[in-house]
């Protein structure tokens, strides 16, 4: 919507300026001269810019006169600081009555978003590699097994079976992990019975135990108690 006469600048106590200086983008309005009409709070700072932010106010004059042109147009600027920052900046012709009456321009700081994906490409990677190891051993393991025609050997190829496949356990928990504490989300609690809790530890290392000739017992009794707690982490 075209709110005021060409050339006329908006006073920052004007309503739609104040609405305007709520949002975290930049914005700058021009009118069909190229004169600014509205600059929000986000977008003042750059006023009088030093270092970085001078090639971002560049940027945006550049974009804001192809958009007077009739074209949006849009860019990404990657300023390396201090601070280090990436920014999206995109413009856009404002018509009336099948007329181009100025251009608007919005400038995103998405500095956060691309550190992001930076680090779950790394943690891909990582991940991938690290995976590589034990998964690569299980199949060598295995075939060795399969070949394998004294008890002993076998045994103890087992043994290693059973430390690769805790490796690969090791990976999975730090996994979600990771994805609980990126998600910034509290871990689930629930109210358990420890006997239940006690049981399910014993199991998941019983085999293991067989295995190394080690006996397991539970002494004394699980008391008839619950504890609030995060299962999959207790266990």
């Amino acid at each position: 919507v075209y709110v005021t006469a060409p050339g006329a600048e908006l006073e920052e106590s004007h309503p739609l300026v104040g609405a305007l200086d709520q949002s975290v983008d930049a914005i700058v309005v021009i009118d069909r001269l190229g004169r600014e009409v509205v600059r929000n709070a986000a977008a003042r700072k750059f006023e009088g810019a030093r270092h970085g932010d001078v090639l971002a106010e560049d940027a945006r004059a550049e974009l804001l006169q192809q958009a007077i042109a009739g074209r949006a147009a849009a860019r990404e600027l990657q300023l390396y600081g201090p601070p280090r920052q990436v920014l999206q900046l995109r413009a856009f012709p404002l018509h009336a009555e099948g007329e181009v009456i100025g251009a608007v321009a919005f400038t995103h700081d998405v500095t956060e978003g691309r550190r992001v994906e930076s680090v779950r490409r790394d943690l891909v990677a990582n991940v991938s590699h690290e995976l590589k190891t034990p998964i690569g051993a299980l199949g060598l393991l295995a075939e060795t097994m399969a070949a394998a025609d004294d008890p002993a050997v076998v045994q103890q190829l087992a043994q290693r079976v059973l430390r690769e496949a805790d490796r690969l356990a090791q990976i999975v928990d730090d996994l979600l992990d990771l994805s609980t504490i990126e998600a910034q989300e509290a871990p689930t609690r629930e109210p358990l019975p420890v006997a239940l809790l006690i049981s399910e530890a014993v199991d998941l290392v019983q085999a293991a135990a067989e295995i190394a000739s080690v006996p397991l017992r539970v002494f004394p009794r699980p008391p008839e108690v619950e504890i609030t707690c995060d299962h999959r982490q207790l266990r």
